[in-house]
């Protein structure tokens, strides 16, 4: 008799049995295991604070014996940049606005701008309540490395944050690759206390195993197979949790999540079938050992420098096998010198000056690559123009990256936690389709197309002014140069006149204009008769 028949809850057609998810799930974290060696060099050197590949005690020392933290600053630093210019801390970056399918000019679209543009306040405003901001920087960490997964529920409480954000590391998740690419179904082993979980998992049914645990070890931990699971059949994401009991499995939770997954995952790079991605700090890890075993040389050396070492006399025989040469180390020899003294420092044949040399250029080069700023802020300031072109340098670098962090990542999070929100009435109700509504990003870096085309704006303003007014009048829309401005400066929608309210301005002005004309005609015309 197979497990499935004893099953409390079922799983959904299209996603096979319990047994077959407990297949699929060794499957992928054999697959996973296969980086576990590479994936823990990396972050022993660049986030030993994340790294949890391997079991260890609670504040267990992790990491090997770092010499040089400049892989672990420059990998906070270029976390902290990448916050502040895909998800900046207290600003709206992203936009509801009409997509394509519809004509923006058409009276009726006005009342719908409005309603997205509330709807953009509403969601920021929900979303500073949770714990994104603090989560994010985290999945950050964790994308500098190569992959960053991270989930997004609503609260089972109407009284707390509408939706809570979990970063999980990377050693917990085993991924199954898509067929077209990305990611579609995850598992993870989870390992909550007995008492946790039906705060975890609400709408859990526990086995008769799970209850007595909860009533006679509450604090004992379980092994929960957490999956986020793709049904091509109704192309829907379903959160599947088996209790594992040795080879088999009860189904415990099952929860239908629609079309939105609540686990985004999202690759910096990759390579060919493989299912992890490749990081700059995976690239830059040789230089950072490098780097490591530089400062550990030079460290030695200033030691020697410090405390010196010495040969003194003894009448033993001498074995060179049994010297130890080190700071304060003492050389047993049969004569020191002509004059014979007892002790005697030993000459040395050189210093390590050059490893400074090479040093510098290994942070350098991880710095780059992690997106640190280089600029250094004692030197004169920089102009405007070349502020510009530095910015402009990283968004062409990181061009591909964030492209991928904003299709794979923070896209789906958006959607995802809007459709939250709006199950909850905390928002308006619309859909983004990518035709009559669209959502395009605000952020820094996403801006770097809008300034250019402001800079444009200027040149040509400045060229066509040499013309004179009357030309420029009838080359340009001068009309229509503030409206565009606006926009492109990212201002809200309430300072930006439309079309019509432009035209009833200026038939207003026009009229005002007509009507001091009139009166002043009228005035001189009473003053010539008297």
């Amino acid at each position: 008799m197979t497990e499935d028949v004893a099953q409390p809850l079922r799983m959904p057609n299209g996603l096979g049995s319990v047994r077959a998810t407990l297949k699929r799930y060794e499957k992928a974290r054999g697959r996973s295991t296969l980086w576990h060696p590479y994936l823990r060099q990396c972050y022993e050197y660049f986030a030993p604070q994340r790294e949890n590949f391997y079991f260890k005690s609670e504040a267990h020392k992790t990491g090997v014996t770092l010499y040089d933290p400049t892989g672990m600053v420059a990998m906070l630093r270029g976390a902290s940049r990448l916050q502040a210019e895909v998800t900046p801390i207290g600003r709206h970056w992203r936009l509801f606005e009409l997509g394509p399918s519809v004509n923006k000019q058409d009276p009726d679209a006005a009342p719908i701008k409005e309603i997205l543009d509330t709807a953009r306040h509403q969601f920021f405003t929900a979303l500073a309540q949770t714990n994104f901001d603090v989560e994010i920087p985290v999945a950050y960490l964790d994308l500098f490395i190569g992959t960053m997964a991270i989930d997004v529920y609503e609260n089972p409480s109407m009284t707390g944050p509408p939706a809570i954000f979990r970063t999980l590391p990377i050693g917990e998740v085993h991924m199954e690759p898509g067929p077209f690419g990305r990611v579609e179904t995850s598992f993870r082993l989870h390992k909550p206390v007995a008492r946790n979980v039906e705060r975890l998992y609400p709408d859990a049914i526990l086995t008769d195993d799970l209850k007595k645990l909860k009533k006679d070890k509450p604090d004992k931990t379980v092994d929960l197979i957490e999956g986020v699971m793709f049904n091509p059949k109704n192309e829907h994401f379903y959160v599947v949790v088996i209790h594992r009991q040795e080879k088999n499995g009860r189904l415990i939770a099952l929860r239908d999540e629609g079309l939105r997954s609540p686990r985004s995952i999202v690759r910096w790079g990759t390579l060919g079938q493989e299912v992890f991605g490749r990081g700059p700090a995976m690239l830059m890890l040789p230089s950072m050992q490098s780097a490591n075993m530089a400062v550990k040389l030079l460290l030695q050396n200033a030691a020697l420098d410090a405390a010196g070492v010495y040969t003194a006399k003894s009448t033993d025989a001498f074995n060179p096998w049994t010297v130890t040469i080190a700071p304060g180390a003492m050389i047993p020899v049969e004569s020191n010198s002509r004059d014979n003294p007892d002790v005697r420092p030993l000459e040395r044949p050189g210093t390590f000056d050059l490893g400074q040399l090479s040093l510098e250029l290994l942070h350098t080069n991880i710095k780059r690559a992690l997106f640190n700023d280089l600029r250094d802020p004692t030197q004169p300031v920089k102009t405007a123009t070349y502020e510009h072109l530095e910015d402009t340098a990283l968004q062409v670098e990181s061009s591909s990256a964030f492209g991928r962090l904003e299709t794979e990542g923070i896209n789906p999070l958006v959607l995802r936690t809007l459709d939250i929100l709006q199950r909850r009435g905390e928002v308006e109700q619309f859909e983004i389709d990518g035709k009559f509504i669209t959502m395009r990003s605000t952020s820094p870096i996403s801006r770097a197309q809008d300034q250019a085309d402001l800079r444009q704006l200027d040149g040509a303003i400045a060229r066509s002014a040499l013309l004179g007014p009357e030309a420029q009048a009838l080359g340009l829309k001068v009309e229509n140069m503030s409206r565009y401005i606006g926009e492109k400066s990212g201002l809200p929608v309430e300072l930006i006149r439309d079309k019509d309210d432009a035209e009833a301005l200026q038939n207003a002005i026009a009229e005002m204009l007509a009507n001091r004309m009139a009166a002043a005609e009228a005035g001189e015309a009473q003053a010539g008769a008297a």
